[in-house]
């Protein structure tokens, strides 16, 4: 196989050879001129003979060096006594650590300190370094380095500009605010004897109520609602505000009040209450009267301005039909689970029932309906 690729390979001719008559040796004159290239690099000047009796595998050039040289070029070799004649500079034996190199002295700048000037991106190099202090990135015995970042303040965030209010909003702004009549009472019950009391007295009277439920809000995200702590029950001349969070549960008689069907709790979006209650305590509430339905006739009946019809919240309804200002601050994010409720959170509680049962009373005159016409939610007849 060797054979056969070899006798496609061509010799070159004889005459491209490169000759060995054409090579001269090197002089001293031209070793000077290349050492002028590297000026720190010694001259050789001679080669001492070398003689030995060694095989000629084993043998070695040692170069010889004037010892004044080396001492200009290699000051540490100056702490051992070699002669002033020649230093022969033989090849370290295998494993012999490095000799150290001598300190590398800087020139001495203008002054002591001076700051270098880094670009942008200098913080990635420096993240730790904080942006109105100054760093020291190099320093020696003469020198010293510092990196002084720049202040930069962010730029201030700008809130968006508000949205005018609508027509509505604006009629509403200009309304008095909720206020209770001078005959009603407010009363906190906390006890399940008391509660079962109250509600006794209040039955006997009507059967209309305006019922609201209030609960802790979680403001964590993905974290389950907290139970219902707080219940309203408003009447002719009584607000009923039960803390069921102190009760730790549902008394009977409040129990048997919510299952009666005979009794109308009246409010907005109050189906989506008793389903909250029946979720917490598996009470399954009935009678239960949304307003919604019934404002949207009133409005049918009595003429009002288109913008009337565009919402229908609490706190619209009540500008509409009751003329009033309900206020929706921050108190209805509040704790409602507290042993004793502030004043703010017991006008806001007392005023949200109160709301409830005047609507009813205003909306059936309005819509000029009666009873029999009322669409009630009974939860036990809805298989929740």
């Amino acid at each position: 196989m060797i054979r056969r690729i070899c006798r496609y390979i061509r010799p070159r001719p004889f005459t491209q050879r490169p000759s060995m008559t054409n090579i001269t040796p090197y002089t001293l004159t031209d070793l000077e001129q290349r050492a002028k290239l590297v000026p720190q690099t010694p001259v050789p000047k001679t080669w001492a003979p070398f003689t030995t009796t060694a095989s000629n595998a084993k043998q070695s050039t040692v170069q010889v060096i004037p010892a004044q040289k080396v001492k200009q070029h290699y000051p540490f070799y100056a702490q051992y006594p070699y002669p002033a004649g020649y230093l022969p500079l033989p090849l370290p034996p295998p494993g012999t650590p490095p000799m150290p190199l001598p300190p590398i002295e800087y020139p001495p700048p203008s002054s002591a300190s001076y700051p270098v000037p880094l670009p942008p991106t200098a913080h990635q190099a420096y993240p730790l370094l904080p942006p109105s202090k100054s760093t020291t990135i190099y320093q020696s015995q003469s020198t010293t380095v510092t990196y002084k970042a720049t202040t930069t303040t962010p730029p201030k965030r700008t809130r968006p500009p508000k949205k005018p209010l609508s027509e509505l909003e604006t009629y509403i702004e200009s309304l008095p605010d909720v206020v209770l009549p001078a005959d009603y009472t407010v009363v906190l019950a906390k006890t399940r004897d008391q509660v079962d009391e109250e509600l006794k007295k209040m039955i006997m009277k009507e059967c209309v109520f305006g019922v609201d439920m209030e609960w802790k809000p979680s403001f964590r995200r993905g974290v389950p609602q907290n139970p219902v702590g707080l219940i309203q029950i408003c009447g002719a001349n009584k607000i009923l505000l039960i803390q069921v969070a102190q009760m730790g549960g549902l008394s009977q008689g409040l129990v048997d009040f919510m299952k009666d069907p005979a009794i109308l709790k009246t409010g907005v979006n109050i189906r989506g209450d008793g389903v909250k209650l029946y979720n917490d305590y598996r009470v399954l509430t009935d009678g239960l009267l949304d307003l919604r339905p019934l404002a949207t006739k009133a409005l049918q009946v009595t003429p009002a301005p288109a913008c009337f019809n565009t919402s229908k919240t609490l706190r619209s309804l009540t500008g509409i039909f009751l003329h009033l200002r309900a206020d929706k601050g921050k108190v209805r994010m509040s704790n409602w689970n507290r042993e004793t409720l502030d004043a703010k959170q017991i006008e806001y509680a007392a005023n949200d029932a109160y709301i409830s049962y005047a609507l009813y009373h205003t909306l059936m005159k309005a819509s000029k309906s009666v009873e029999s016409d009322l669409q009630l939610n009974h939860l036990s007849r809805e298989g929740l």
